[in-house]
């Protein structure tokens, strides 16, 4: 009498030496049961400082930055406004060892320029794909903003 009233719930006991298994005489396709869905991050906290903008230091030789930290800082060619813009593959990054500094070259077709020095930074710290190369005219409207 067990049996058929488990039957007709669609299901059935059976008994093994292992223990018991559940068997289902039910032919319905069961639902899919629902996946939870990741919750989305929560939004990033304010920067600590605002974005800065800090030029090289140009009183001396040779430009070079004071506190240069490529984790941190983003290098910035300025270019000539209508020059056609380099890229990261005209970089050129040497370190000198006695000075502990990087030096930046831009070398565009016959054009070889020293953009500036890095003091303390080696050159493999430095992701060229995140250098920026800007036009004056666009770098003077962001250093008037600042």
């Amino acid at each position: 009498m067990l049996l058929p009233t488990l039957a007709a719930f669609g299901s059935a006991l059976a008994m093994s030496a292992a223990g018991f298994v559940l068997l289902s005489t039910d032919r319905r396709v069961p639902e899919a049961t629902p996946v939870p869905r990741p919750r989305p991050a929560p939004p990033a906290p304010p920067l600590a400082t605002p974005r800065r903008i800090i030029p090289p230091v140009v009183d001396a030789p040779e430009p070079y930055f004071d506190d240069f930290r490529p984790d941190l800082d983003r290098l910035v060619v300025v270019c000539p406004d209508g020059a056609t813009m380099p890229g990261p593959e005209d970089l050129r990054l040497s370190y000198d060892a006695d000075y502990d500094e990087t030096e930046v070259r831009l070398v565009s077709g016959d054009a070889d320029r020293l953009v500036c020095y890095l003091p303390g930074v080696r050159p493999e710290a430095i992701d060229l794909a995140s250098v920026e190369f800007i036009p004056a005219g666009a770098a003077a409207a962001l250093l008037a903003d600042a």
